[in-house]
């Protein structure tokens, strides 16, 4: 096509067309724009609505890039002002089966979810807390389908860049959490994790479908032909296989109830943190990522008056922003002014509405030199405390957790101190 059968009018209407390798859009034979299928990343329908989205992964920072289309699709209005229901019944569904057939047709275009190869294992009604619902996961060679009774997402398994299966201290449920690179998106919705949650006593056996000569690809060759036991230990062992990341399980911190997190409330979200060996998170809503990495100081307030205090406060400070966590019960201060200890990270302690900061050189000085009394008993509290590391807020979820552990159906790694092999850190930095 040449310039001159380029269309420059500012109109907003058009027919689709796809060639090879490009999805078009023309205007009495003239070309408005096209789009390249291998850059189309998804497809869904929204109503009346074709919202495509594309892959923005391979771009730079500082670069303009269409990250989104919306393509409306219409249906022919009645002919006659008045038409009986079951015709205009008729006319609604003609108007939705249009929108989705083309947009199945876009799919199969750009070849994406099963149109990019055969599903390999299917899973029906996982309870989703983030996006909330009950959807059927369908897993393909590169790609996974979340399919709701609303929704479609799916997730390309280089999008997936962290992998956490958290218990919960009800000791029933255990959650899965996948951290994205690329958040999902519908609408104004943003996701930038799925959070997945499952009975520790459901057992399934899983069949997987796979063709011997895929198998020799790197994510797929280790693959089992079937998989038996647990539920939560299926889908975490293939999600580990597919994407070819850990899957990280807490270990080494307890709560006063022996319990690997603690309960809190995030602005009005209640939730539960978990001090990982080189992270915190926080479930559910918002998903909060923190690495230690990039942490300036944590700050306990309302830790004074322990006779009217019954609950207090962290504040986590992080090089770019800051998450406030309130709401900690009493017991667990000396558990958590160990952990951060442990981990050489500043620590404030606001007891009376004045911050008063510690060092390692404090703590030494006031163990060896300081008086009984009101000012040893400061420093008793000093001594929870330690010099700055790092730490970062948000997701998505950041490559070096690694070493926390890596989860395996028949053994358990941890994220704690001792002398077993853990997974090799991996040096990227979190975007």
């Amino acid at each position: 096509m040449t310039d001159s059968s380029r269309c420059l009018k500012g109109i907003n209407w058009c027919n689709l067309q796809f060639d090879e390798d490009n999805m078009v859009l023309n205007y009495k034979q003239k070309r408005l724009c096209k789009l390249p299928l291998n850059k189309i990343q998804n497809s869904t329908v929204n109503k009346n609505d074709i919202v495509i989205d594309l892959n923005t992964l391979d771009i730079k920072e500082d670069e303009d890039v269409l990250c989104e289309m919306r393509l409306y699709v219409p249906f022919q209005q009645e002919n006659q002002s008045k038409e009986q229901e079951n015709e205009q019944n008729e006319a609604e569904n003609q108007k939705a089966s249009r929108a989705d057939q083309l947009n199945s047709e876009i799919i199969s275009k750009a070849k994406i979810g099963q149109y990019s190869g055969a599903s390999i294992v299917k899973f029906e009604d996982l309870p989703l807390l983030v996006p909330r619902g009950k959807y059927s996961l369908d897993m393909f060679q590169n790609s996974a389908k979340f399919h709701g009774s609303s929704y479609n997402y799916i997730v390309e398994y280089k999008n997936i860049i962290k992998a956490f299966l958290l218990p919960l201290p009800d000791e029933v449920n255990i959650a899965f959490v996948l951290g994205l690179e690329q958040p999902l998106k519908y609408g104004n919705t943003v996701h930038s994790s799925i959070v997945m949650q499952f009975r520790k006593d459901i057992q399934q056996q899983v069949k997987v479908n796979l063709d011997p000569e895929l198998k020799k690809q790197s994510n797929l060759k280790e693959l089992e032909e079937q998989y038996e036991g647990p539920l939560y230990e299926i889908v975490g062992q293939i999600f580990k296989q597919l994407c070819q990341i850990p899957v990280i399980m807490p270990g080494g911190f307890q709560s006063s109830d022996g319990q690997c997190c603690v309960k809190c409330t995030l602005k009005t979200h209640q939730g539960m943190l978990f001090p990982m060996k080189k992270s915190l998170i926080f479930i559910y809503k918002p998903v909060i990522h923190v690495t230690l990495t990039d942490i300036t100081k944590v700050e306990f307030e309302r830790v004074g008056n322990a006779s009217l205090n019954k609950l207090f406060d962290i504040k986590v400070f992080t090089k770019s922003s800051n998450a406030h966590f309130i709401g900690f019960e009493r017991k667990e201060l000396d558990k958590l002014l160990e952990y951060f200890k442990s981990k050489n990270i500043q620590i404030i302690c606001d007891e009376n509405g004045q911050s008063n900061a510690f060092d390692d050189e404090d703590i030494s000085e006031s163990e060896s030199h300081e008086e009984e009394g009101e000012g040893k008993v400061q420093r008793k509290s000093a001594k929870r405390a330690s010099k700055a590391v790092k730490g970062q807020a948000g997701l998505p979820l950041d490559d070096d957790e690694e070493e926390d552990e890596d989860f395996d159906a028949n053994e358990y790694d941890d994220d704690d101190d001792d002398d077993d092999d853990d997974e090799d850190d991996d040096e990227n930095e979190e975007n």
